[in-house]
Parts: C-alpha cells; structure tokens; sequence
C-alpha cells in the first residue's frame, strides 16, 4: 500500500491495517507503540481527505479511529480523550444527516456514546454519563424500529439501559436503577433464551441479576426491612448469578473481565459481606466473546464494539 501512496483503496487498507496492528501491540502490552500505531492510521486517514473531503468510506473510518483513540487515553490523556471522542461526534452527526437510514452509521455513533457516558461515569460525572448513554439508546431504538429482527438493535437497548441503570446506581438512585435494570432484563433474557450459547448475553445477564440484587439489598437496608423481603430477593438474584457464573466457569467460557462480578456474585449468594459500591464498567457489545481484549482497550468495556473494522 506504501508503493501506491495515490490509490484511495491501498491507502484505506494500510489505515486499517494500521488499526489491526495497533491492536496486536496492545495485545503484548505495547501500549505507548498501540497508540502511536493509531496516531499513523489517522494520519493517512487525514491525508486522503485532504484530497477528498466527502469520501463516506473514509470518513466512516476516521470516526472509529477517533473512538478508539478516546477510549485508548481515558487513562492516559483525559483532556485527549475528550477532544478526540468530540471530533468524533461531530464527524458521524454529519455521517448520520447525510444517509439518516444507514444502519452502520447510526451504530458506529451509538457505540461512540456509550464510551463517552463511560469517559464521565469513570469520573463520577453520572449525569453527563447518563445523558450520553441515552443518546445510545435513542440510536439504538431507532435500529431496532427499522428492523425488528435486529440483534444488533435489541442488545444496544439492552446495553444501554443497563449503563443507564449503572449511573443511577453511582447517584445513590437504587429505586430508578432498578427501573432501569429491570427494562434491561426484558431485552437481556429472551435474547440469551433464543440463544443459549451466546456467552456474552450469558455473562451479561449474570451481570444484571447482580446489580439488581445489590441495589434490591441497599433498598431493603434503607427501610430497615424487618421482614426481610428485599434481602430475601436480593439473595434470590445472587444465587441466580452465582449459578451462571459457576455455569460458564465449568464450559470455560468465563473470560478475563466477568472475574470479579463473578467472585461478588459468588461471596453475596452464600451471605458475604456486601460487594464495595465502585463505578460499574458500562456494558459493550462484542463480536468475539471468546477471547479477552488487548490491555489498551479492555479498561472498561467487556468485549470488542461492533464497529471493529
């Protein structure tokens, strides 16, 4: 692709190829080399639309390489993290006025939220956390309107109102992020029904059934519950999550980041102290459950985005 500097198809396929190593690095634990990596893709991303500002494709490809760069400096550069995801933003908002029925874009900006609303949650900004994460779920109903049979759409609901539910949580709002959780759980559990061995929406779902424990235990410790009833269903959550845990462990198909919720769900089914209260990781929707990913992008989130190249 180098030897053809001029021919806008080599120059995508290097950019991506740029991304792919990127990856790899992060994968050994190069992140400082994983970033740089990303700083080249968008270099040659840039050149090309200097010659062509309205290449779609791109375009489309800047835009993922500028949520991957947000999500790659939310440890290291916080104020770059903000201004890449920003760029971002603008990009595929015109992206999205310019063909308002491509799936793909309407996607590719929802994931782009969901990881703005985790660059505030991880800050305690719950509410500019909340306001992004409803951005993606507004996108990712709309997905699911244009095609009700699209996974892609009821998982990014799901997703969303999970995280929606998390930064209600992270406020001490444990009456709303049950509302929320629950919402979540009518699109979480027909969806591992209909596909068993999805181990993602397993985990996913094992995940949910703990957080709503925990905040149906906050509850009922507020109310000073003599009868126990919210305790009793709180419990009732936490066995239901350990057993799809422990069920997933014996398959092995229980993954790097499912580890600590699995340990949490297991010590508060057998009457352990309550899990602390730290900031949930927003919930991510994968293309590979298979595998962990690499280090530089795996702080937070559970799997790789769709919206992988």
């Amino acid at each position: 692709a180098e030897r053809r500097p001029d021919d806008p198809r080599h120059a995508l396929a290097l950019a991506t190829a740029w991304q792919y190593y990127a990856f790899n690095l992060s994968a050994a634990g190069r992140d400082a080399e994983a970033h740089e990596a990303l700083k080249n893709q968008a270099a040659i991303l840039r050149t090309r639309l200097a010659d062509d500002p309205q290449d779609r494709e791109i375009r489309r490809s800047l835009h993922q390489n500028l949520y991957l760069v947000g999500e790659a400096l939310q440890g290291l550069d916080p104020a770059g993290s903000q201004k890449a995801y920003a760029e971002a933003v603008v990009i595929g908002e015109a992206l999205r006025a310019e063909d308002p029925a491509s799936v793909l874009v309407r996607r590719d900006l929802a994931y782009l939220r969901t990881g703005m609303g985790g660059f505030y949650e991880s800050r305690k900004d719950f509410a500019a956390a909340r306001e992004q994460f409803q951005h993606a779920l507004s996108l990712f109903e709309s997905i699911a309107a244009a095609d009700a049979k699209s996974v892609d759409g009821r998982v990014g609901i799901a997703i969303s109102l999970h995280n929606i539910g998390n930064s209600r949580a992270g406020e001490g709002d444990s009456a709303g992020a049950v509302r929320d959780f629950e919402k979540a759980r009518s699109f979480y559990e027909p969806i591992v029904a209909a596909d068993p061995s999805n181990a993602w929406a397993e985990g996913a779902l094992a995940d949910l059934y703990l957080n709503i424990g925990q905040e149906t235990e906050k509850m009922a410790k507020a109310r000073s519950n003599a009868s126990g009833e919210g305790s009793e269903a709180a419990c009732a959550l936490y066995s239901r999550a350990h057993e799809i845990f422990e069920r997933m462990r014996a398959a092995g198909k229980l993954t790097a980041v499912r580890m600590k919720p699995s340990a949490e769900a297991r010590t508060s089914a057998r009457g352990g102290a309550e899990p602390a209260n730290d900031v949930i990781a927003p919930v991510r929707s994968p293309t590979d459950a298979s595998r962990d990913e690499p280090k530089m992008f795996a702080r937070r989130r559970a799997a790789w985005p769709s919206t992988r190249l």
